[in-house]
């Protein structure tokens, strides 16, 4: 995260980022929430994952990737500071003078301009509406609700969460504006799908 910090301070924040389902993208735990995408969330930046084993639905990443492969390990230097010296007269070429075919072979330093949104030193709290449900997260990874624990994820430990009730003890759970899951109260937990609670009543969800 430190990396990124230095880029978002001298390039701005961005308004989405894309990425495949791997580590530290994604997880097993609901939601695939990481602590790499609440940090993100907490920025204001929106996290796509393209659909498992699609990578052709992020072909600029792609594309880069494959010039990088092209152009500086086949074959690889022979030391590391050979190898350095050659990724970095990549990243020169390629912003500076690989066009893509998707923009007429433009090079990405002609069309790129720098994000308006300014990295912030301090992270504002979320703000829910006022008949919201609010819950803070502890540091075992749950919150409690009538005395009983909901475990959430230990990514989301001390945030606090928002609990939109959209039928009889069933929320839609937000942190921020991004979309958790679905709560119900009956059973104690939250799942990705409302399906998953084996609840008639679920299929009405909006």
């Amino acid at each position: 995260m430190r990396s990124l910090t230095r880029v978002f301070r001298e390039y701005g924040l961005p308004e989405v980022i894309v990425s495949d389902n791997g580590g530290p993208f994604a997880s097993s735990g609901i939601n695939g929430i990481t602590h790499l995408n609440v940090w993100w969330t907490e920025l204001g930046i929106k996290h796509l994952r393209i659909e498992p084993a699609s990578p052709g639905q992020n072909p600029r990443h792609e594309r880069m990737h494959r010039e990088m492969k092209r152009l500086c390990t086949r074959p690889p230097e022979l030391n590391l500071n050979a190898q350095n010296r050659r990724l970095r007269d990549f990243v020169h070429d390629y912003n500076e003078e690989l066009g893509s075919p998707d923009n007429e072979d433009v090079p990405p330093v002609e069309l790129y301009e720098k994000s308006d949104r300014i990295f912030p030193e301090l992270i504002k709290l979320p703000e829910y509406p006022s008949h919201w449900e609010t819950r803070l997260v502890s540091s075992n990874g749950g919150f409690r609700w009538d005395s009983k624990r909901v475990p959430v994820t230990m990514c989301l430990e001390n945030k606090l969460l928002g609990l939109e009730e959209i039928d009889d003890n069933l929320f839609k759970v937000f942190f921020y504006d991004r979309f958790i899951g679905f709560f119900d109260a009956n059973y104690s937990r939250i799942e990705d799908e409302p399906s998953r609670f084996f609840r008639q009543h679920v299929n009405r969800v909006p």
